[in-house]
């Protein structure tokens, strides 16, 4: 991936790491697709999650991650995705269920 930004004139400096996406909730396990339908769960305002999130039929709500906890807490979403050491530094399993 260097060897092709640098033909484009920019320079990486490094590559950071942060995991596959996770997600958790207060309703139930999620084993396979369909356990998500009719869930609220948070995600990032990017357009392509919101469009994978509505095609596995929930309702995803786009807010700052900085309200996550406390939308979790209050039971304003069901549930959120992350990367896994995001989750534990955020401390949402205080709030979540699985």
């Amino acid at each position: 991936m260097k060897k092709e930004i640098n033909a484009k004139g920019a320079h990486a400096l490094a590559f950071g790491e942060n995991g596959f996406r996770q997600i958790t909730n207060n309703v139930r396990p999620i084993t396979k697709p369909e356990d998500l339908a009719g869930m609220k769960i948070r995600i990032p305002a990017i357009a392509i999650l919101v469009d994978v999130f509505r095609a596995l039929k929930t309702d995803p709500t786009q807010m700052p991650f900085s309200e996550c906890f406390t939308a979790l807490q209050q039971g304003a979403i069901d549930g959120q995705e992350n990367p896994y050491d995001t989750i534990r530094s955020a401390k949402l399993q205080e709030v979540q269920n699985t």
